[in-house]
């Protein structure tokens, strides 16, 4: 009985809002502390941020997750519900992801050397045992934050490592065997975004646009030598900086289409209803689109924002 009121008042929210295709869709703040009621730090910085200049550094592990279906929209919050886009991204091929990777890791270097920081070239690495176990890198599918899976990216000439919970142990190895210190960096981009209006917390109305979209929780992590050398209690041994709020360029980068069909319309209903009466991901939209990307044109916005978030997070991790 439960499930068939829901499934009526959902019918008829969904008809008194509309979905419309728009230009400039800003994704919502995040919202954060007690109770989710605060607004997050644009970035955010924890351990021994910032740290100072004048080091070297190596960075074996650095990957971008190019969401390329079903894009999130909006992110979690302290509730941990998630937007999720039913969509496609069409017209990106993987040469083009890698150029995107290649570029966003040149731009990091230089965005690191301008604040002091030594970045020492892949073929360094050739000193460390553990990071020649790493898997030779390849583009893969996975999963991601917020939901869908993503197509994980690395620079030409860097391998993967898969060490999971491991991780941290990992990099402990290969920084003793390199005697620098390591950087760690994992960016997350989409290509939609959606906004909604509301009265009284009912839905009124949805946006959504071609928003290319570096998600919160993108991160850049430096594992400092000196710091390692710490015994007993050291609390500040790793510097952490993480996007608290999405840096975004709302851009047209090709054609949005609305693929939806009758069919998935009333197939979505009943889904629609289930995850409102679940926690974790709410479907405010259940339409089905395309994105047919102009390839250079979403190249080009996606290496402007992937520097503009990467510049965000290396100047909050490191003074000078």
């Amino acid at each position: 009985m439960r499930l068939i009121l829901l499934v009526l008042m959902l019918g008829s929210l969904m008809a008194c809002a509309p979905v419309r295709e728009a230009t400039n869709v800003a994704p919502d703040a995040q919202k954060g502390g007690l109770f989710g009621l605060g607004i997050n730090d644009n970035v955010e910085t924890s351990g021994g941020a910032p740290v100072k200049g004048g080091r070297r550094a190596v960075v074996p592990y650095f990957k971008i997750a190019f969401y390329t279906e079903n894009s999130p929209g909006g992110y979690s919050n302290n509730s941990g519900d998630k937007v999720i886009i039913n969509s496609k991204l069409l017209g990106v091929d993987a040469a083009a992801l890698q150029r995107i990777t290649d570029a966003a890791y040149k731009n990091f270097k230089a965005q690191m050397r301008a604040k002091g920081i030594e970045v020492m070239p892949f073929s360094a690495l050739s000193k460390s045992s553990t990071y020649q176990g790493f898997k030779s890198a390849k583009q893969y599918v996975d999963s991601a934050l917020f939901g869908p899976d993503a197509t994980y990216v690395t620079p030409t000439g860097l391998r993967m490592s898969d060490a999971g919970i491991f991780r941290v142990r990992e990099i402990g190895k290969v920084q003793q065997e390199m005697g620098v210190s390591i950087v760690d960096v994992q960016l997350n981009l989409t290509y939609l975004s959606q906004s909604t209006d509301s009265t009284l917390n009912v839905v009124t109305g949805i946006s959504i646009g071609q928003t290319l979209t570096v998600t919160p929780g993108s991160k850049v992590d430096f594992y400092g030598f000196e710091e390692s050398k710490c015994n007993g209690y050291c609390p500040n041994i790793a510097a952490h900086s993480k996007l608290g709020q999405p840096v975004y360029i709302a851009k047209k980068v090709g054609e949005l289409r609305n693929t939806t069909t009758a069919g998935d319309q009333v197939s979505d209903v009943a889904l629609t209803a289930l995850s409102w009466m679940a926690t974790g991901t709410k479907i405010r939209n259940t339409n089905r689109y395309e994105l047919h990307a102009v390839s250079s044109k979403y190249e080009a916005v996606a290496v402007d924002v992937l520097e503009d978030a990467t510049q965000a997070m290396v100047n909050a991790l490191i003074s000078g």
